[in-house]
């Protein structure tokens, strides 16, 4: 329905609703203060801890739009950030996510897959049915490589990688006896049972606090491995 609104007499309605889509979809009560806290290098994520992480994923992406060394949350680069167009957002639905799970289906990659595989799933997705998703990708992967399915409370379709859970535990506890010798648990940092699913704001959950400053976009590549910036490793004398 997005999408479908073209033309200059509809644009201000198609902003409007990618605003409500968004609304709807994300769950803002917990994602908008984690969101904040993030852009504003006040939190970090559990998977991003430290600046090389960071800089691989990108995960303060939207300081790309506002500059990571400006004043992040200035009015001016706010609005200067440009929306996708009508066109470009049929574009990617109609070619990028229905070819791209077409092919898929037809390579038949599920049942090919070699690697065990766990699903992580948000208990209050409403743009996809991810729990009965994650059935039949159970059901195709087969039990010897399913290692389950993980069920974030009180997350959206969004925000079962960034907050709400402590993605490095589950991916411990799901992947550790592939390794010899076995992973062993890690101290629980966030303290799941504190932060209940949708009981109080629990926004917290899954965020660390901030150890280093906000990274400048430009290091992004450099911060990798074989970047500049990345630690070389040490050599015996």
């Amino acid at each position: 329905m997005c999408a479908s609104l073209l033309g200059p007499l509809l644009a201000p309605l198609y902003a409007v609703s990618l605003v409500a889509f968004a609304a709807y979809v994300l769950t803002p009560v917990y994602q908008a203060p984690s969101f904040l806290s993030t852009i504003t290098a006040q939190k970090a994520t559990e998977l991003n801890n430290n600046p090389y992480r960071e800089a691989f994923v990108g995960r303060v992406a939207m300081g790309a739009y506002l500059g990571m060394r400006s004043e992040q949350l200035a009015i001016g680069p706010l609005l200067a950030i440009d929306l996708f167009t009508p066109e470009e957002l049929g574009f990617r639905l109609e070619q990028w996510l229905a070819y791209g799970a077409d092919v898929v289906s037809e390579r038949d990659v599920l049942r090919k897959l070699k690697v065990p595989v766990l699903a992580v799933v948000g208990a209050l997705d409403r743009l996809l049915p991810s729990m009965e998703e994650a059935e039949r990708l159970r059901d195709a992967c087969g039990p010897a490589r399913w290692r389950g399915t993980c069920v974030v409370q009180g997350a959206g379709h969004a925000s079962t990688l960034g907050n709400r859970v402590d993605l490095l535990q589950e991916i411990r506890k799901a992947f550790g006896a592939e390794f010899e010798p076995p992973l062993r648990p890690r101290v629980d940092l966030v303290d799941r049972v504190a932060h209940p699913g949708d009981d109080g704001d629990g926004w917290e959950r899954g965020l660390v606090d901030r150890t280093y400053d906000a990274l400048d976009t430009a290091d992004y590549t450099q911060m990798n491995r074989e970047g500049t910036l990345f630690p070389k490793p040490l050599v015996a004398a």
